[in-house]
C-alpha cells in the first residue's frame, strides 16, 4: 500500500534501480488514506522504485519497495 492524499485514479509505474521499466498499470483509491497496489508475482527479489501519479491533478508520489 501507498499513502495518498486524495481519492481518485492513479497511474502506477515500477522500475528497477537501474531504470528499467518493470510494470505499468492503474489503481483506484476510494479513500484518502491508502492505495493498494498489486505488483507482478514473478518479480525477482530486490529493490524497486514505484511511481504513482494522480491522473486528475498530476500529483506525484514515489516510494522504494523491497521484494523478498
Amino acid at each position: 500500500t501507498m499513502d495518498v492524499n486524495e481519492p481518485g485514479q492513479y497511474t502506477v509505474k515500477m522500475h528497477s534501480l537501474s531504470g528499467k521499466m518493470i510494470y505499468t498499470g492503474q489503481a483506484i483509491a476510494a479513500h484518502q488514506s491508502s492505495l493498494s497496489i498489486r505488483v507482478p508475482s514473478n518479480l525477482t527479489a530486490g529493490m524497486y522504485i514505484m511511481d504513482v501519479t494522480d491522473q486528475d491533478t498530476q500529483v506525484h508520489y514515489q516510494q522504494k519497495i523491497m521484494i523478498q
